[in-house]
């Protein structure tokens, strides 16, 4: 499969590997009610898939990392919808503006952060562990 990050129609969307078929895996058309709302994107930017076949996507304009697992029920998995640069575990931690996001190997999420104004060379590479 392909997955996308759909910024403009606030969506993540899987397409079949014969490209015949566009699956809509999580739809946040309407803004979310709150900034933890996992249900709801606001500005989907990255997407990446681990061994498990669990989708994960940064919304970069709240700040946070949502995880759609294989039965396509969501949660949040670090951020608080706060802006800032803090580690911490879920959310404890917060970003400044999400954007790539990739595993490695070892399940491990790798997240570009443009922590400062985003026009300048201030960007971090975090890490989020497995569990």
């Amino acid at each position: 499969y392909v997955y996308v990050a759909d910024t403009d129609n606030r969506a993540i969307r899987r397409i079949s590997p014969d490209f015949t078929e566009v699956t809509t895996l999580l739809d946040g058309n309407t803004p979310p009610e709150t900034m933890q709302d996992p249900m709801s994107l606001w500005h989907v930017y990255g997407v990446s898939v681990n061994s498990k076949g669990d989708v994960y996507a940064s919304d970069s304009a709240r700040g946070i990392i949502i995880k759609v697992s294989p039965d396509g029920t969501s949660e949040h998995v670090a951020g608080n919808g706060e802006r800032g640069h803090r580690d911490g575990f879920g959310p404890e931690a917060q970003f400044m503006f999400p954007y790539g996001i990739a595993f490695d190997k070892d399940d491990n999420l790798y997240v570009g952060d443009c922590t400062g104004d985003c026009d300048e060379s201030y960007d971090n590479i975090r890490k989020i562990t497995p569990d």
